[in-house]
């Protein structure tokens, strides 16, 4: 695998934006970001000023659906992707944030959207979904030099295609301050009862994604984006219905294949850091 930050840098003489707040990302830490979410180019944009190799959290059916090769082959040529499920229900969420944890325990930074989802006639932040948040501390107790850094995107002017690649509309970067987080896993790590955990959760995601809000001087919306009822995609690309993804064997492979595909990852991604 050849480091992606190549690629990315030629992405960036390719667009108008300018980055505020360089100093707020910490050099000494793995670092995992939250960000708002506005099209499909933002999975690009924002590793594109981070000037290391990051893994980016974004929907499994970017990395695996087929309809769509140039994109497909974008993602990958620019990326170093771990997909989330959100369609396949618990089990194959909670497989997924149990692997992104390996990225941070790795020493491996991450970015995530808690939004779940760009649309259109955007002018507010809408609530983040917690597993970003979950991620960040499942991978505490094995590496505890992990800081949280928003990050928000702000496109000066509208944007006529989500889907678009190449998306230029004038791009302005916010890096944030990092968001502390302490308190409110203490309280997580001393707490048996799960709905009071993801009250925990929720804090930790409500803060970062206000600092997100209050950057673009937008409302912080206090409920989620709904999300289209979808079958789950599979890793070769096949659409799979809730009775094909229940059986155990399936979940199997998916778990299998997943976690294989993760430690390469960062094998490689450790191997490049190292070169």
């Amino acid at each position: 695998m050849n480091s992606k930050l190549e690629k990315l840098k030629e992405l960036r003489s390719q667009i108008n934006y300018v980055v505020n707040g360089y100093n707020n990302y910490p050099s000494n830490s793995t670092v995992m970001i939250f960000s708002n979410h506005c099209c499909l180019m933002d999975i690009f944009y924002v590793p594109m000023v981070i000037n290391d190799d990051i893994v980016s959290i974004i929907s499994a059916r970017l990395m695996y659906k087929n309809n769509n090769e140039e994109r497909k082959k974008f993602v990958y040529d620019y990326l170093n992707p771990i997909p989330v499920e959100a369609h396949g229900g618990r089990y194959y969420s909670d497989v997924c944030i149990n692997n992104a944890s390996l990225v941070l325990e790795s020493k491996m930074s991450c970015h995530i959207f808690p939004e779940g989802v760009y649309y259109p006639e955007k002018n507010v932040v809408c609530k983040g979904r917690v597993g970003g948040a979950q991620i960040l501390f499942n991978s505490l107790s094995v590496n505890k030099n992990i800081m949280l850094v928003p990050i928000s995107l702000k496109y000066k002017e509208k944007i006529t295609d989500l889907d678009a690649l190449k998306q230029d509309n004038n791009l302005e970067i916010n890096i944030l301050e990092p968001i502390d987080f302490s308190l409110d896993y203490e309280r997580y790590m001393n707490c048996d009862n799960y709905d009071d955990k993801k009250i925990f959760l929720h804090n930790v995601t409500d803060n970062a994604m206000r600092s997100i809000a209050k950057s673009l001087n937008q409302t912080y919306e206090s409920e989620y984006f709904p999300l289209d009822k979808k079958d789950m995609i599979f890793m070769d690309g096949t659409l799979i219905n809730s009775y094909t993804s229940s059986s155990n064997y399936v979940k199997s492979i998916y778990k299998k294949n997943l976690e294989s595909y993760t430690k390469k990852l960062c094998l490689n991604l450790k191997k490049e850091r190292s070169a």
